[in-house]
């Protein structure tokens, strides 16, 4: 299991730190195997993650740290776990007819309305576009022929009845 350790944490430690700046390097090292040698592979890559993370000065994050934070991460876990576990597991059964023919009752009702709406939808928008193009035949030509006589379009230079 120490290979893991080597592998996990201390391979990742001498890549971001560097060798460890001690007087004895493997006994330095020996230290991290003896602490964190049979923890779960991927709780310990988890755990040296946050480590790393947490470490705010260019060093080897201590070994406290690094067990501390294995025990953080498999606690939480632990709570996941024990969250997910406590679920209840929803029994359903199959609906009776009497249901089904309730469900397909309301389903259809519901079509029904949404149809009447999307068509009500659409006779508002025709009228207002009825009523736009009535403004059009009848107002419109008025209004240009007040407005080729008006004081604006001869300060504007507008040619007569275009506006």
């Amino acid at each position: 299991m120490s290979m893991n350790v080597d592998e996990l944490v201390l391979l990742r430690f001498v890549t971001l730190y560097g060798a460890p700046t001690s007087d004895d390097p493997e006994a330095f090292k020996d230290e991290y195997r003896e602490a964190l040698t049979g923890t779960n592979p991927e709780i310990l890559k988890e755990a040296i993650s946050l480590a790393i993370k947490r470490q705010t000065v260019p060093a080897w994050p201590p070994v406290g740290a690094c067990v501390a934070a294995v025990h953080e991460v498999a606690e939480r876990r632990a709570v996941d776990s024990q969250r997910i576990a406590r679920r209840p597991v929803e029994y359903r059964r199959e609906p009776t007819p009497e249901q089904k023919a309730r469900a397909a009752v309301l389903v259809k009702a519901v079509t029904e309305k949404l149809r009447a709406n999307e068509r009500a939808a659409i006779e508002k928008r025709i009228k207002q576009v009825s009523a736009q193009v009535d403004w059009g035949r009848t107002a419109q030509p008025e209004w240009d022929e007040r407005m080729a006589t008006s004081d604006l379009a001869r300060a504007l230079s507008l040619p007569r009845g275009k506006s």
